[in-house]
């Protein structure tokens, strides 16, 4: 998909815990090493991340919440800082999303993606998924949400990492299915 590494930024402010750096780069291993849960390579690519370092950089999506009589609130994605792109962070966000994804692609490249994460929810940041109990798997949602990063969409099917639901210790959404 990509000829260069994919280079990109933490934003640490607002995070549930400091081993979260540890979960979204293990997201990132999961789409560079193509392969499923079977370790089957199910994408054959040239994906390559590239952490960058921690910043203060505000990644590029804003939120709205609903004005009155409208159902949903809603994101406006702009890049705060032309020098920064890429900025993976935390966000108060929609109570119906887990992470609000923007990128922008031309020609099978991509110039700029951002990545947010809902502050305020029950995360489980922990490696060992038998200890979850009624949270949300991060390594699962940064799995879907650079999933987006690189153009995919969401899919209704549980086995799936890109399934548009993200239910109570969703361990599937780690590793990639064969879809």
């Amino acid at each position: 998909i990509r000829d260069r590494p994919f280079a990109w930024w933490y934003n640490p402010e607002g995070q549930p815990a400091t081993n979260s750096i540890y979960r979204i780069g293990e997201a990132f291993q999961t789409w560079t090493a193509g392969k499923n849960r079977c370790n089957a390579t199910v994408i054959p690519n040239s994906y390559v991340s590239t952490y960058m370092g921690s910043t203060t950089k505000q990644a590029a999506v804003q939120y709205y919440p609903a004005y009155k009589g409208a159902k949903f609130g809603t994101y406006h994605c702009g890049l705060p800082d032309p020098k920064f792109k890429n900025v993976i962070g935390w966000l108060l966000i929609s109570e119906l999303d887990l992470g609000v994804t923007c990128t922008e692609h031309s020609n099978q490249d991509i110039w700029e993606s951002s990545v947010v994460f809902k502050t305020f929810e029950s995360w489980y940041t922990t490696f060992d998924p038998s200890m979850c109990f009624g949270q949300k798997d991060l390594k699962a949602t940064a799995t879907h949400e650079i999933g987006h990063t690189l153009g995919l969409d969401e899919f209704n099917n549980a086995s799936q990492s890109m399934y548009l639901y993200g239910p109570d210790c969703f361990m599937n959404g780690r590793g990639l299915g064969y879809g």
